[in-house]
């Protein structure tokens, strides 16, 4: 690894807006809050509701992310695992990609002490069942490791 780089599994649940893109701060399609439990709110970007199917596709990690919506509550059973498990008063669509699987928090690009000073966490949701079957969320660069 370069000098300054580092990559973390960060241990607790970082609220705050989730981007489809990296960097892209006009792609908020998640939203994580804390409360008396921590919530997950997964929405369409209606702002790219124009663009051809394809293309709104090819800005996301996983084209899956572009139809997923609804409410859900996230429980921690150990340190750093996550658990999203839909809440019964919410529309969903997309359910089978998010309910009852794993998120971990992973800062991906930690370059704060280099001269970029910058990093990047991001929400990967998990799907056991198919390894190379994941979704990719990046947290908003005015976040800032859940501050908000």
């Amino acid at each position: 690894m370069l000098e300054g780089f580092t990559s973390t599994w960060k241990m607790s649940f970082l609220p705050g807006d989730y981007l489809g893109g990296f960097s892209d701060k006009d792609d908020v399609i998640l939203d994580l809050r804390r409360g008396s439990t921590n919530e997950a709110a997964f929405m369409i970007n209606e702002k790219r509701s124009n663009m051809s199917k394809k293309k709104r596709e090819k800005q996301l990690t996983n084209a899956k992310s572009a139809y997923i919506k609804g409410d859900y509550t996230v429980s921690m059973p150990d340190a750093g695992i996550f658990v999203f498990n839909a809440k019964a008063d919410s529309a969903h669509s997309g359910k089978e990609h998010v309910d009852q699987k794993i998120g971990l928090f992973l800062d991906v690009f930690d370059a704060s002490k280099t001269k970029l000073n910058q990093n990047v966490v991001a929400l990967v949701i998990l799907n056991t069942e198919v390894d190379d079957d994941f979704l990719m969320y990046y947290e908003h660069p005015d976040n800032g490791d859940g501050s908000k």
